[in-house]
């Protein structure tokens, strides 16, 4: 199953576009007159989606020398960022309980994929990540809404 992202454009309506590349080439592995079963919404902003990862690397690159967080993303710089917004879940409080086959409740951050949050319910989610990072890094939350924006 491929999951893509479709756009319509006001010349042409009736038609839906790929998105990216990415989604394009998904779909033409299906090739010419094959029926395709669609479940159609309207995902996040992907600017804003864009933005928490910008954050995350902002805050990581940032952190004084020696913090755990910084440390993690000087040996892994690609997956550090997604590990530590996962972490910003846990800490405001946004993931589920599930419990193991012993008995043992455990936490699951919850996902921030377009498909699984509107812009609504992200908006909060993305200020209080905001006020954390801020308060890692030891300045004013709008100190750092002008300067994340190097790392989009």
């Amino acid at each position: 199953m491929a999951r893509i992202q479709l756009m319509r454009k006001e010349e042409n309506p009736g038609v839906f576009f790929p998105y990216s590349d990415r989604d394009g080439a998904a779909l033409r592995k299906f090739g010419f007159r094959k029926v395709l079963s669609a479940e159609v919404r309207q995902p996040r902003n992907p600017d804003h989606h864009a933005l928490v990862f910008a954050l995350a690397r902002c805050t990581l690159e940032n952190l004084p020398e020696g913090n755990e967080w910084s440390k993690l993303y000087i040996r892994n710089p690609h997956t550090a960022p997604y590990a530590f917004i996962k972490a910003m879940m846990l800490e405001i409080g946004e993931y589920d309980e599930r419990m193991d086959i012993h008995g043992e409740v455990y936490r699951t951050p919850k996902s921030i994929a377009f498909e699984s949050m509107d812009e609504m319910a992200f908006e909060p989610i993305s200020e209080a990540m905001f006020k954390i990072c801020a308060h890692m890094l030891k300045i004013p939350v709008d100190m750092l809404c002008k300067n994340y924006k190097d790392y989009l």
